[in-house]
């Protein structure tokens, strides 16, 4: 049942919001801006082109209004020549073809805009088809063209002759007003008597009917000041008797205010919408169709933005925007309503509140508004019953509620309503009894720690939590009537300053304070607390946490004096969303229906989308109640309404209901200017010869080095907010954001051509992405033309010739003397020629020999040093088998002769021994000499490839095998030697892998890196074999637990004739070349050894082979 009521009540709300919206316009009227430059205050009428301008006639001048500025446009000395006859303005109209009509003193003019001038269609000079000059009305008719009366007569403009054709006149008396229907009837109002006439069409002689003795209920004879008529009505204005309506389908009549004080009607309008408008001495009215009244808006001094005293006219643009203007007092102008619902303390409205600033916002079970007042109290909008309830603060009266602000307004979850203050403590209200009982700080074990309540929260145990302002935060048990307080001194609690509390669907208590983010585990009482970080982009940017929410989806926001921030839970970092934002001071965010955040600031309302971070702002101009909002002064009923509160009232409103300008804004260029002075002068020798949006090019000369433009986006809504764009092609590289700045200028451009493109978005961010554009053309100086370098190549060319022929003559004549200079010379050298001929015989046959022999020398030089290369070469040959052979000498003088002596000493010892000997001392000495014998071998087959790999004599045959078989053969030539040593052989990680290599060189170096590892394993070590494949390479490692190597070791053992040979664990001895000749059989197979060591703890020796083909 208390859902159902909700319901009932919320729709109940919705109406009050969003009725008046439907019915007649909440408007709210403000001076039109750049008023102080209007012609005149004194307004006589209204009007607005296709383009976008507002044309404003006055008692002294012409007004063209763009939104942002006004250009006057007056009679120069009443001279005809100037358009405007006359200054004082009677009659705007604008025809189908966008053409402007003024009547200015008895002249008929029309705007020519490719001029910005005016030109006379009709005067007493010039009558043009007319007889009288003294105009009361101008219509458009049915065929789109101008009509206007004079005395008894109707007169339309006929564009084929120019001139005025008779339409109709009337026996009935002075045509005062007329109208068109949509039948081609016309319906005419006369003055002094002859009331309204109905003419069916253009050709009758003679009225349809009369209507006059029964449009009033009180007098026969009437005077029509105005008329309108739609589809079903025929509005009349009666002098001084109000207004008549009639029912053109039945010929019923009624009447509105022909007996009351607003019966001085002056004026009709006719909105957009087809709504009618009137106008008289009290104000204006606005007719309800769905309750068949007029709805009035009047003059009150203690309402800001009502209607001013004197009102001559209402009108409305081509947007939506309403505008009235006065005798004496200008324009005011109404924009289009965002639909943001405003309640305060003016009592024009129903509902309204004590006092304006709002602190606290909150419904209770049945949809009723509950406003916590800054300066104390509770307002209380029972929307079922109509009242508005009012409960003061009091000084702590019993029942009552306490000192101090409402900061504070909650709902718990049995629906009781809850009261936070800033002096008074904690309040809870008694339906029943419609009072208020409070707990207070008496410093009591139990009781609450501070009277400044600032939040209230509930778990979901039921208990409540209460933030305070210095007290830090109280647990209350409800059922127990008990405060449990959580302090600095008691708990980690970061501060004792309380901004909000908020539980979260996890139980866990969010604590904003005025030093931090403090987060409760209220299960198991653990606090968990986040700061500010300079310097952290993943901490918060500001310590006092004034507003948190929990979306829809679970995500946590913080709004804090510096940002608004949401939480991220996996990693407890924070993200900033407000880098947008027009202020960074979050007072309150809610999410609405559609899961959008609005958010609450310092300076207006943002609208702030999680997903898209779209953003959009909201300031006074919208019908924010003030330019920002206190502290947690929010509420979302859950369904579809928003509050927002502040100083200036609350405001109400449904997201999905509010109104955005989506039309992008017409753009025209406003002005020209040279060295900062406008170009008007549209003669045919001037920089513009029309009006700049008519002209396709502008021609400057090089001195003409400095211009601007001047544009202007005609959206009448919140103009302030339009923005430009402006590009230079040809000069900028894109679009350049200027803001709202409606001018640029540009300096010193290099000759050439260019275009000049603006494009601007309306105060709702909506682009004219086509925008305008005008060439410009900038002309080189003189002596950079075409023609000036035409002439001088000329005279280049002139110049060349004459120096060419004057050459030419110059050169014939010295060909001349030449010539016979040359003649005697000839002679000479002949008789010198004949000399040098025979010296140049004697001289190539000198160089002959010489040649023969220089040829011989380099023979002999070049036999020479192949020689000496073939002896270095031989030297090089030399040196290495020296080496080789003191190696092989060193070994076999050092390391074999060893092995040699065991085995003749203990064969010696054999020979002894008879059939009554030990048998095991003779195995071992049998053990003892094939030890050796191995050894010996081992020796002898590393000092023989060894050999044979320093000569080149090895013979290199890789083929596709595996190394299974030569690692199983060499496994039986350790195995005594491992027993012996008690070492452990495990080759369970050791795969059969195929590979491309040499089997005899593969044979020698697996022998070697196992006997090694025997060699260097001490007694009961372990060794182990294992393979692996690694991208077409296969790897084999022999590792064991011997005694390692360091870095320095590794380097010598690769190294030959760095180091002899180390003998191993219990003495064992080799060559020193085992591991040279693995490394270098390793390379050969195109692999890479590969060791890894550490003294005491073993070595790994591995090798690389490439992959081979697994034989079948």
């Amino acid at each position: 049942m208390k859902r159902l009521l909700k319901s009932v009540v919320v729709i109940w709300l919705v109406l009050s919001v969003q009725i008046g919206f439907a019915q007649y316009p909440d408007l709210y009227f403000k001076r039109l801006p750049d008023y102080v430059n209007l012609s005149s205050h004194y307004v006589t009428h209204m009007a607005q082109d296709d383009d976008g301008y507002i044309w404003i006639g006055t008692r002294d001048g012409l007004n063209r209004f763009d939104g942002h500025e006004i250009r006057v446009y007056r009679a120069v000395d009443n001279q005809l020549n100037a358009g405007l006859a006359g200054n004082q303005i009677e009659h705007l109209l604008v025809d189908s073809a966008n053409r402007l009509w003024v009547v200015s003193s008895d002249v008929i003019s029309v705007y020519n805009r490719e001029y910005d001038r005016f030109d006379i269609v009709a005067s007493p000079h010039h009558p043009a088809g007319l007889e009288e000059f003294y105009f009361n009305h101008m219509e458009i008719d049915l065929y789109g063209r101008l009509t206007l009366c004079t005395g008894n007569d109707l007169f339309y403009f006929d564009d084929a002759t120019k001139s005025f054709q008779h339409l109709l006149s009337t026996a009935l008396g002075y045509i005062y007003s007329y109208a068109f229907d949509k039948q081609g009837g016309i319906w005419i109002g006369h003055y002094n008597s002859g009331g309204v006439s109905y003419y069916s069409d253009y050709e009758a002689d003679v009225p349809l009917f009369v209507l006059e003795a029964t449009l009033h209920p009180s007098r026969d004879q009437i005077s029509v000041i105005d008329l309108e008529v739609d589809d079903q009505f025929l509005w009349v204005g009666i002098e001084h008797g109000g207004i008549a309506r009639v029912d053109r389908e039945t010929g019923a009549i009624q009447n509105y205010f022909h007996d009351t004080s607003e019966r001085f009607v002056t004026r009709f309008f006719t909105d957009a919408t087809g709504t009618l408008w009137s106008v008289d001495y009290s104000g204006m009215k606005v007719y309800v169709e769905e309750e068949d009244r007029f709805h009035g808006y009047y003059h009150d001094s203690h309402m800001p933005g009502s209607i001013r005293p004197n009102l001559n006219g209402v009108f409305q643009d081509i947007q939506g925007n309403y505008y009235t203007y006065y005798n004496g007092e200008g324009v005011y102008t109404s924009s289009v309503a965002r639909g943001f619902q405003l309640y305060n303390e003016s009592d024009y409205y129903y509902w309204h509140v004590r006092q304006s600033n709002i602190s606290a916002v909150h419904e209770d079970v049945y949809g009723n508004l509950w406003l916590g007042g800054f300066s104390g109290g509770l307002t209380v909008f029972n929307w079922g019953s109509g009242e508005i309830l009012w409960y003061p603060s009091t000084e702590n009266i019993p029942g009552k509620i306490g000192r101090g602000s409402v900061l504070s307004i909650f709902q718990d979850s049995k629906s009781r309503m809850w009261l936070g203050t800033h002096n008074g403590g904690l309040h809870l209200y008694d339906e029943s009894s419609n009072r208020f009982e409070a707990w207070r700080a008496d410093g009591s074990n139990g009781s609450l720690s501070n009277n400044d309540v600032r939040a209230i929260a509930e778990d979901s145990r039921g208990n409540l939590w209460i933030g305070t302002h210095g007290g830090g935060v109280n647990q209350f048990l409800v059922d127990e009537n008990i405060f449990v307080l959580y302090n600095e001194l008691n708990s980690t609690l970061n501060s004792e300053w309380i901004h909000y509390l908020m539980v979260d669907r996890d139980d866990k208590l969010w604590i904003g304070t005025a030093y931090g983010l403090c987060v409760m585990d209220i299960e198991s009482q653990e606090f968990r607390s986040f700061y500010a970080e300079p310097g952290n982009p993943e901490a918060i940017h500001g310590n006092q946490v004034i507003t948190i929410l929990e979306s829809g989806n679970g995500t946590i926001w913080i709004g804090t004096n510096n940002g608004l921030f949401r939480f991220n839970k996996t990693n407890e970092t924070f993200i900033r969303c407000d880098q947008d934002f027009r202020n960074s001071y979050i007072t309150s965010i809610e999410e609405d229906q559609n899961g959008e955040l609005w958010v609450g600031t310092l300076f207006g309302l943002h609208r702030y989308n999680p997903e898209t971070g779209d953003l959009f702002h909201f300031d006074e101009n919208d019908g924010i109640q003030g330019p920002g909002f206190n502290n947690n002064a929010s509420y979302f009923n859950g369904e579809d309404i928003l509050f927002f509160a502040g100083s200036g009232g609350v405001n109400a409103f449904n997201p999905d209901n509010l109104h955005y300008n989506s039309t992008p804004p017409e753009l025209k260029f406003s002005k020209f200017l040279l060295f900062n002075r406008e170009v008007t002068d549209y003669e045919s020798s001037s920089v513009l010869n029309k009006e700049i949006n008519w002209v396709d090019e502008i021609v400057l000369d090089h001195t003409q080095n400095f211009f601007s433009f001047e544009f202007v986006a005609l959206n009448m809504i919140n103009s302030h907010r339009n923005e430009y764009a402006v590009m230079m092609e040809g000069f900028d590289d894109g679009w350049v954001y200027i803001g709202s700045r409606r001018q640029v200028s540009y300096t010193n451009l290099s000759p050439g051509r260019y275009v000049f493109r603006v494009k601007a978005a309306n105060n709702d961010g909506i682009w004219n992405e086509e925008g305008i554009s005008v060439k410009v053309r900038i002309l080189p100086p003189w002596y950079k033309t075409v023609w000036f370098y035409t002439a001088i190549t000329l005279v280049i060319l002139i110049l060349i010739i004459s120096i060419f022929r004057i050459r030419t003559a110059n050169l014939i004549k010295q060909k001349k003397r030449l010539a016979r200079i040359v003649s005697e010379q000839t002679r000479k050298l002949r008789k010198s020629n004949r000399e040098l001929m025979h010296r140049a015989t004697e001289l190539n046959r000198i160089n002959k020999i010489l040649e023969e022999r220089q040829k011989l020398i380099t023979d002999q030089r070049e036999e020479l040093e192949s020689q000496a290369d073939h002896l270095q070469k031989s030297n090089r040959e030399l040196i290495k088998l020296i080496n080789t052979k003191d190696k092989l000498f060193s070994i076999i003088a050092h390391d074999l002769r060893s092995p040699f002596n065991t085995i003749l000493g203990f064969s010696s010892l054999l020979s002894e021994f008879s059939d009554q000997d030990d048998r095991e001392q003779v195995r071992e000495h049998a053990r003892i000499i094939h030890d050796s014998s191995l050894v010996v071998f081992n020796l002898l087959e590393n000092l023989l490839y060894w050999a044979r790999t320093q000569t080149n004599d090895i013979q290199f045959s890789p083929v596709h095998t595996d190394l299974n078989e030569i690692v199983n053969e060499n496994f039986i030539l350790i195995d005594d030697g491992a027993k012996k040593k008690e070492i452990e052989v495990d080759v369970s990680d050791y795969q059969n892998l195929p590979v491309f290599a040499d089997i005899n060189m593969m044979r020698t170096v697996i022998r070697n890196l196992l006997i090694n590892a025997v060699k260097f394993t001490p007694r009961g070590g372990k060794i182990s074999v294992s393979s692996e494949e690694i991208n077409d390479r296969v790897f084999i490692y022999i590792k064991d637990t011997g005694v390692g190597l360091g870095p320095s070791d590794i380097d010598q053992i690769l190294t030959l004739g760095a180091s002899s040979s180390t003998k191993g664990t219990e003495g064992e001895k080799g060559s020193g070349l085992g591991l040279v000749l693995c490394n270098e059989f390793i390379q050969k197979n195109g692999g890479k050894l590969l060791i890894e060591s550490k003294p005491g703890l073993g070595s790994s020796f591995g090798f690389s082979l490439p992959r081979g083909v697994k034989k079948i």
